[in-house]
């Protein structure tokens, strides 16, 4: 069994013990984190559900503020708060919420490449940023960023 399966795993157990439920909204990782939490059996008992936010428009339409869409906001820590708080907001009662948003490879090697990654619960709000060397495949950063938000889906979750 993979790490991202593992760590999948204690996530949907986790929440199970706690009768907590989790949503996201994700952008570069395209629905890899809803992906990997839905492949553990037992998930329908903790997933609500899941928006893939590509574009600045779906980020508006899921209830971002227009104003953290524009030119480089989108790739912000604000912004993946934002992404978290709306996938609360419209989902049916969920307890935790994953955005997801940021840069996996720019043509542009002066530009970083990088995700911010925010889990919100009740008032807390843990984030994180990961940054990728321009020459890291995709896929490799997809699951590194999965990686990241799962480990702090269960940081959040385990401080209760």
């Amino acid at each position: 069994m993979s790490e991202l399966s593992n760590l999948a795993r204690q996530v949907v157990k986790e929440l199970k013990e706690e009768g907590l439920f989790i949503t996201t909204v994700e952008s570069c990782t395209g629905g890899g984190l809803s992906n990997c939490i839905t492949n553990i059996e037992g998930a329908s008992e903790v997933f609500k559900g899941g928006w893939v936010a590509y574009s600045a428009e779906e980020k508006i339409a899921v209830g971002v503020p227009e104003e953290l869409t524009v030119g480089e906001a989108v790739y912000s820590e604000g912004t993946a708060v934002a992404m978290a708080r709306a996938g609360i907001g419209k989902a049916f009662r969920a307890d935790v919420g994953v955005g997801i948003t940021g840069r996996l490879s720019s043509p542009d090697p002066d530009r970083k490449n990088r995700v911010f990654i925010a889990v919100v619960f009740g008032g807390s709000t843990k984030s994180a940023e990961v940054i990728f060397p321009s020459e890291y495949e995709r896929w490799k950063a997809k699951d590194n960023v999965i990686r990241k938000s799962l480990q702090l889906v269960l940081d959040v979750v385990s401080a209760l």
